[in-house]
């Protein structure tokens, strides 16, 4: 199922997923971070298809945010006008939240 908007990532949303990434290879199996880039991925689509679904950040009123596991937070921001969606951060929610810019 392809999703009707584009996705694209700003460079801290990659510099966050490869800390995860990096994270997970050093202390999960394989089999575990299958399932995260599987819910990763599933987690994206539905955002790609339905961006309004999830709540919008307090902090931030044009930025939604999807929790995707109890550590990490999708942060994103969505444009009607080119039907994109922008992946804004890769949250570790175990961070200090004062911490989080966007």
């Amino acid at each position: 199922m392809k999703g009707g908007y584009e996705l694209r990532w700003t460079q801290a949303a990659y510099e966050d997923l490869r800390q995860v990434i990096e994270y997970l290879e050093q202390n999960w199996s394989p089999r575990e971070i299958a399932v995260f880039v599987n819910t990763l991925h599933h987690r994206l689509l539905l955002i790609q298809t339905f961006p309004c679904l999830f709540e919008i950040a307090r902090t931030q009123p044009n930025v939604h945010r999807s929790v995707l596991t109890k550590q990490t937070t999708i942060y994103y921001q969505v444009n009607d006008a080119d039907h994109t969606i922008v992946v804004l951060r890769l949250w570790d929610n175990r961070q200090d939240p004062e911490k989080l810019l966007l």
